[in-house]
């Protein structure tokens, strides 16, 4: 029996860095900032020494990254993984069916290249910036809980077919996300996802077909999408990077494209009546609102007056009815709520140590359901160094993002970092109001954010060594 502890039903040889990986790419600079730099080919820094030298003024800490630009099939394979993992087209038509096995055999093959690949590159089966360690540690963890689970059998299977495939695809994204191409690919893919998901999603709604969710946003995939909650998670996360994009874009119809993406994925929002959805975009438009205020006031406003111009055409009726029982404890499904989130730290602080075991939460509440909320889902399955490790693992690269964008707030030449810095720490914040509110702790959605925002150091921290080396003029 496969058993998911959610809301829903889941699931090169080295060469020398090339100047088309570190040239500054014009599309992510406002129209008003295009003056590029001249850029030429330098070796990186060859000792520790140097690095040191370069990176007096930053406020990164110092991290050992590889100049090797491999895996280039690995990047393949894995946005093909991803694409399937998405869409699921075995779901969509019959015709399709005979791909059901296919996202077993293509991770398989991921792991086949990956692993030759990155001894080739780095010698080393992964990088070691501090978010992987933490991932490894609370691998570990996950582990050591399951002798002592609950229900073993519950333990392994959550385990075995959910956490431990996030932590793969997450150490993957980590190190083979390498240049800014595929960096804004992965994210190019997951924001058309969520276009074409919410459009679906009302298209169904419109015409009444929501399933068994009467009156609320659904999509006929029943992986990331298929529940009300979880695509109101997905597109929380993505609208702040379309709306970075839209104001970091000096292409037109780029702008018009992430704006319009960014409308769409709103309205899907709204119409999936998730309370968590709600406070999410509500945190997510407040941290836009002050980062990028420091110096785009005339943006700022024009966002925010869509945003309200947005809500009021788009919110479904009945929707501040909805909303308004978040704070409503006469409402049975919000008192609900509240009775497993009790009942869910109780169980936590009564097992500090290694939990209940991963996956076996759910036992020891009310009724079999899952707590509705990844802080307490962590440290009930696992215990409080574990959730201490997963706080740690959302906290350390929002802090390092915000480090990039206090960098670049005057560096015109940096924008292109500076804006999508601001997108991901919005998402990162939007993922952790929303978790609050749904059982999504081993699941990718922040694993994936995370990876972005590593990759995203890496790449700044490689360009501000390569700017460095160039002779004065």
């Amino acid at each position: 029996m496969r058993f998911r502890d959610s809301d829903y039903e889941p699931l090169k040889a080295p060469r020398k860095m090339a100047a088309k990986d570190t040239v500054l790419d014009e599309q992510w600079l406002p129209s008003s900032r295009r003056k590029v730099p001249p850029v030429v080919q330098v070796e990186p820094p060859t000792t520790k020494a140097d690095s040191l030298a370069l990176n007096t003024n930053s406020n990164l800490p110092l991290e050992n990254w590889s100049s090797q630009n491999g895996h280039a099939i690995t990047f393949a394979v894995l946005f093909l993984y991803t694409l399937i993992a998405y869409f699921r087209p075995y779901e969509l038509w019959q015709g399709l069916a005979w791909t059901r096995s296919l996202p077993y055999w293509i991770a398989l093959a991921m792991l086949l290249v990956f692993i030759p690949s990155q001894f080739i590159a780095e010698g080393t089966l992964t990088a070691r910036p501090k978010e992987v360690n933490l991932v490894l540690l609370l691998g570990l963890i996950a582990l050591l809980s399951i002798p002592q689970a609950i229900n073993l059998d519950i333990a392994w299977d959550v385990f075995y077919s959910l956490y431990s495939k996030t932590i793969i695809v997450f150490i993957v994204l980590v190190n083979s996300l390498r240049t800014e191409r595929r960096l804004r690919t992965m994210i190019l893919l997951a924001l058309v996802t969520g276009g074409i998901m919410s459009t679906t999603a009302l298209i169904d709604y419109s015409a009444g077909r929501t399933g068994v969710y009467v009156e609320r946003a659904i999509v006929s995939i029943s992986n990331m999408f298929g529940e009300p909650n979880s695509l109101a998670m997905h597109l929380v996360t993505m609208i702040p990077i379309a709306l970075a994009m839209t104001i970091g874009s000096s292409n037109v119809l780029k702008k018009l494209l992430y704006l319009g993406g960014s409308l769409a994925m709103i309205a899907g929002v709204f119409a999936t009546f998730s309370r968590g959805g709600f406070l999410g975009l509500m945190a997510v438009g407040l941290v836009l609102a002050w980062k990028l205020g420091r110096k785009n006031r005339f943006a700022v406003v024009g966002l925010v007056s869509i945003a309200v111009i947005a809500a009021m055409l788009f919110a479904p009726g009945g929707y501040g009815t909805r909303v308004s029982s978040i704070i409503n404890l006469g409402d049975s499904s919000a008192s609900a709520r509240q009775a497993l989130l009790t009942r869910s730290i109780w169980v936590a602080l009564t097992s500090p140590f290694l939990g209940v075991g991963i996956g076996n939460l759910r036992i020891v509440l009310i009724h079999d359901q899952v707590s509705h909320n990844s802080y307490t889902q962590v440290g009930g399955d696992m215990g409080l160094i574990a959730l201490t490790l997963y706080l740690m693992f959302l906290i350390i690269p929002y802090r390092r993002l915000a480090a990039i964008e206090r960098e670049t707030l005057k560096e015109e030449h940096h924008s292109r970092y500076y804006y999508l810095a601001i997108g991901l720490q919005a998402s990162l914040v939007g993922y952790m109001v929303s978790s609050f509110f749904l059982s999504v702790a081993y699941e990718w959605y922040g694993y994936f954010l995370v990876a972005y925002a590593v990759c995203l150091r890496r790449l700044y921290q490689q360009h501000k060594t390569t700017l460095a080396t160039l002779p004065s003029a």
